[in-house]
């Protein structure tokens, strides 16, 4: 069970280093926006230390994507594999394979509401200036605990692009 755990950790390092790197960012801003020490970072991403449930801020499938349809087949797909025994959405705990399909369509709703919060200030806010614009769709899409976390914002630019 120890060495099922470790190998467990191993991967999901992997898994962060390479989402981290695809990004652009450094262990120094993800630790940051993780609200963890850098040296907890690495230790997460060698694999060390494995994830903590309340580690992660951004909980519940608020998705880290490149884009909206790109994040909705991915989901798709996960949820047509019936071999998936763990799964570990962006920056959310580990799910079983008796949570996966809630856990997918949980993320789906989430990237159906911040595509409309996207939209909605896009078309109804078109005085603001971005950093507004921004912070309104915080506001519309019901994370605004989560204003000013860099993955999540984003996650949000990514969104407006698919969006317009």
């Amino acid at each position: 069970m120890r060495t099922e755990k470790k190998e467990l950790n191993i991967q999901i390092g992997k898994r962060l280093q390479t989402v981290r790197e695809n990004s652009g960012y450094t262990q120094e801003a993800f630790a940051e926006a993780l609200d963890i020490g850098v040296e907890h970072y690495r230790k997460i991403e060698f694999g060390m230390y494995g994830l903590q449930r309340n580690a992660i801020p951004v909980a519940h499938d608020l998705p880290i994507f490149v884009g909206f349809e790109e994040s909705l087949y991915s989901l798709d797909r996960i949820n047509e594999l019936s071999n998936v025994q763990y799964f570990c959405p962006a920056w959310d705990e580990i799910y079983d394979k008796i949570s996966i399909k809630e856990v997918i369509n949980d993320s789906k709703r989430m990237l159906h509401r911040l595509k409309d919060a996207v939209h909605k200030v896009e078309v109804e806010y078109k005085e603001l200036n971005e950093d507004e614009k921004i912070l309104m769709i915080f506001k519309k899409a019901g994370i605004l605990q989560y204003a000013g976390n860099p993955l999540v914002v984003k996650s949000i630019e990514a969104c407006r692009k698919s969006v317009f």
